[in-house]
C-alpha cells in the first residue's frame, strides 16, 4: 500500500528569510554557494578569438591617443603661427607703406604770412605764421602752429592763437593737399590808442582749414594755401575769426 505523499507548503517570506540566513562566520549563503563555485568549478580557456578582439581594441586604442597628441601638436603650431603672423602684421604693413614715404620720420619748420579777419571790427589785419611738421605716417601730420596777425591792426585789434593740429595729407606727386583740426587758445588783443589803455583777454579755441603744399625740392616746399576757420569761447556771444597764409617749409 503506497504511503500518502505530504506536501508542506511555504509562504515566499519563509523561503526568502531561508535563502539569506547566515553561517555561524556571518557569511551569507549565496556567498559561499559562489565561492564554492569559483573553487570547484573550473571554466574553460576564452576562444583565440577573444584574444584577438582584446589586442585589436588594445591597439586601436593606442592609435586614438597617438592621433589625439598629433593633433595637438598641429593646434600648438597653428596657434603659435597665428600669433607670429598678428606680431609680424604692423611690421609688414609699414615696409609696404615705406616706398612711397621718405625713409624716417621727416620734420618741416615753417613761416608765412598771414591776412585774418578778427570778426571783433570788419577791418583785416596781418601779421605772420610759424609752423612745425611731423609726420606720423604717410598721410597723418601732427602740427604746432602759431599766428601773430597783430602788426599792422587798422582799428588797434589783433589777435594771436597758439595751437596744436591734426592734417591729413594726400600726397599726388609734388602736390599735397590737406585738411586739418585743431584747438588751443587765442589772445585778444586791444592796444592803447584806439582805446585809452591796452588790455588782453585769452579764450580757448578750435579750428578747422585745409591748404596746399608744393614741393619745389627735396627738402624745400612752398605752403600755396592755408585756410583756418577759428570759433572762440569769447562772451558773451563768442568770436569767429579766419586766418588765410602763404609761405614756405624746410623739411629735415
Amino acid at each position: 500500500m503506497m504511503r500518502p505523499i505530504r506536501l508542506v507548503a511555504r509562504s515566499s517570506s519563509s523561503v526568502a528569510r531561508a535563502r539569506y540566513e547566515t553561517n555561524a562566520n556571518g557569511k551569507s549563503m549565496n556567498a559561499l554557494c559562489w565561492k564554492f563555485f569559483r573553487t570547484r568549478v573550473r571554466l574553460p580557456p576564452p576562444p583565440p578569438i577573444f584574444n584577438v578582439l582584446r589586442n585589436l581594441s588594445l591597439y586601436i586604442e593606442r592609435q586614438k591617443k597617438s592621433l589625439v597628441k598629433e593633433r595637438e601638436v598641429d593646434i600648438g603650431h597653428c596657434r603659435n603661427f597665428f600669433l607670429f603672423f598678428l606680431l609680424a602684421l604692423p611690421s609688414v604693413v609699414h615696409a609696404q607703406a615705406l616706398p612711397t614715404a621718405s625713409p624716417g620720420i621727416r620734420y618741416q619748420v615753417g613761416a608765412a604770412i598771414s591776412l585774418a579777419n578778427p570778426d571783433y571790427t570788419t577791418e583785416h589785419i596781418k601779421g605772420y605764421t610759424v609752423f612745425g611738421d611731423v609726420d606720423l605716417t604717410p598721410h597723418f601730420v601732427a602740427e604746432l602752429e602759431y599766428h601773430d596777425v597783430n602788426i599792422i591792426t587798422p582799428h588797434d585789434v589783433g589777435e594771436t592763437s597758439f595751437l596744436i593740429n591734426v592734417l591729413y595729407k594726400y600726397n599726388k606727386g609734388k602736390f599735397h593737399p590737406y585738411a586739418k583740426v585743431g584747438a588751443g587758445l587765442g589772445d585778444l588783443k586791444f592796444a592803447e590808442g584806439y582805446f585809452a589803455t591796452s588790455s588782453s583777454s585769452t579764450h580757448g579755441m578750435f579750428a578747422l582749414g585745409g591748404g596746399l603744399d608744393y614741393k619745389i625740392t627735396r627738402k624745400i616746399s612752398v605752403r600755396a594755401i592755408d585756410f583756418e576757420y577759428q570759433e572762440w569761447s569769447f562772451q558773451p556771444h563768442g568770436l569767429t575769426p579766419w586766418v588765410g597764409s602763404i609761405g614756405a617749409a624746410y623739411s629735415f
